[in-house]
């Protein structure tokens, strides 16, 4: 029966189709998309099916191989680590940064004390042939030539770390050493301080030396040459040439030891009587500004 919606005439049952605008018959373009439908299926069957496999496959062969291979990768990483834990430690060991001796504590600079000395007796001296005129006796007592002493060690081990660029270690040897002694030698009154002395004047030394070692004897008259002893090196009369010998001499332990045992006793009284009064080492204020040093007794 025809609608308004639909009005086309009712068809007899098994009358062929209505080939007509509204049921069209179906074409060649319909058909190959119908079969490429069915392929695509077929294909997206086949793609489940071997991912299937695949996925068996994995679980029962590969699995084995990727855990050995996580393993491995660990123990590879866990000796990448070791490797880099000693290669930091390498590192702090090489950390040499210079001495700040105001701001030390008395157990600090008690080590620091030893360290210098240690270096200047066994390394500084014998190795370059320091002599008592280039380092007197008495450097110990004075605070500039230990700071200068201090950091010409500092830059000395710097320079031999095994990190370091051999002119690193030229540097050294050409202008830091050099400039070192120059300035200990400005920082030390040489008028004043001569070997075995400090803060003594000439006046006074040539009184020390010439009763410490009189003149010899006038000869006997009539005694000849032949049969008078032998003479004897200038001694305690000759000022000048007793101290100017003793300045070519190496400046060994041996000839700066008691002034350093008392410039060590000194220093250590004044730190801890610091630390007392002020209950703890004075740093500088968080602004930057500089705190003037205190005054050593």
């Amino acid at each position: 029966m025809s609608t308004p919606e639909d009005p086309r005439p009712d068809r007899p049952a098994g009358a062929a189709s209505d080939p007509g605008p509204r049921n069209p018959t179906p074409g060649r373009e319909q058909t190959a998309l119908a079969a490429e439908v069915r392929r695509i299926r077929e294909k997206v069957d086949q793609t489940a099916e071997l991912h299937t496999q695949l996925a068996a496959t994995v679980s029962e062969q590969l699995a084995p191989e990727l855990g050995a291979l996580r393993q491995a990768t660990v123990n590879e990483l866990a000796s990448l680590r070791g490797d880099l834990n000693e290669v930091l430690k390498t590192l702090n060991k090489e950390k040499n940064p210079p001495v700040d001796w105001f701001h030390l504590t008395a157990e600090q600079a008690e080590e620091q004390w030893s360290v210098l000395a240690q270096w200047v007796g066994e390394i500084f001296v014998p190795w370059y042939r320091i002599t008592r005129d280039q380092l007197p006796d008495c450097w110990a007592l004075h605070p500039n030539a230990l700071v200068e002493l201090s950091w010409l060690r500092s830059a000395h081990v710097q320079s031999y770390i095994p990190s370091s660029h051999p002119h690193i270690a030229a540097e050294w040897h050409v202008r830091w050493k050099a400039a070192a002694l120059d300035n200990i030698r400005a920082a030390i009154p040489t008028d004043m301080c001569r070997p075995g002395e400090h803060l003594v004047s000439e006046q006074e030394s040539r009184e020390r030396v010439t009763q410490s070692n009189p003149p010899p004897a006038p000869p006997v008259p009539g005694e000849q040459p032949w049969n008078r002893p032998p003479a004897s090196a200038p001694s305690g009369h000759n000022w000048d040439g007793v101290i100017r010998t003793a300045r070519r001499q190496l400046a060994e332990p041996r000839h700066w030891w008691r002034f350093y045992e008392e410039a060590v006793r000194e220093d250590l009284d004044w730190r801890r009587g610091r630390d007392q009064q002020a209950g703890g080492p004075q740093v500088p204020p968080a602004t930057g500004d500089a705190v003037p040093p205190t005054p050593r007794p």
